[in-house]
């Protein structure tokens, strides 16, 4: 099982691959996959009424569009502006900022998902907040389609289900030797 680069929004993440599947269990925002990494020129979502588009994050993350929302925060794809490379950022939204618990919850994530080293779990490049106090994960950015989306077209191969969920399982394994829960 290869790792596929590209548009993750949670610690851990759910893509698939048309020519095989491959799964790892997105926590927070599902469905949220889909965008495709347009290269290196910029690609910000001019029509978007979100109003992170355009925001530019600790002098070097550059928001290009929305890709999901979860719960208790937002997936942005974004542009590393330094070394070119995009990213998934996930923001807490801002009713949830002042609730120490769940910023304290996200940094304890974050730093389980960094020491995970797992080809299920989506690496963590970077965690801070922001000039007006909103905590943020920077993520790398996985192309695909959400296990959702598969699960929407009707029933799947039997072998195609089992591959899932072997995938599935031991990313949820790697995570509570990690300490997370789901």
């Amino acid at each position: 099982m290869r790792r596929r680069a590209g548009a993750g929004c949670g610690i851990l993440t759910a893509v698939v691959d048309s020519s095989k599947m491959r799964a790892v269990l997105r926590r927070d925002a599902e469905g949220v996959f889909g965008a495709k990494d347009r290269g290196s020129s910029p690609a910000i979502d001019t029509g978007s009424r979100d109003p992170m588009v355009g925001t530019l994050i600790a002098d070097r993350y550059l928001i290009e569009s929305l890709i999901g929302e979860g719960g208790m925060g937002a997936v942005y794809r974004a542009r590393h502006v330094i070394i070119d490379r995009t990213v998934a950022i996930k923001l807490l939204l801002p009713e949830y900022q002042s609730a120490a618990h769940l910023r304290a919850w996200m940094i304890r994530e974050a730093r389980a998902a960094a020491g995970g080293d797992h080809a299920h779990i989506v690496d963590i490049h970077d965690i801070g907040e922001t000039e007006a106090g909103q905590i943020y994960l920077v993520m790398e950015f996985l192309e695909g389609e959400s296990l959702s989306n598969e699960i929407a077209r009707g029933p799947m191969k039997l072998a195609r289900a089992a591959d899932i969920l072997e995938q599935v399982s031991a990313a949820v394994a790697r995570a509570h030797d990690l300490g997370v829960v789901h």
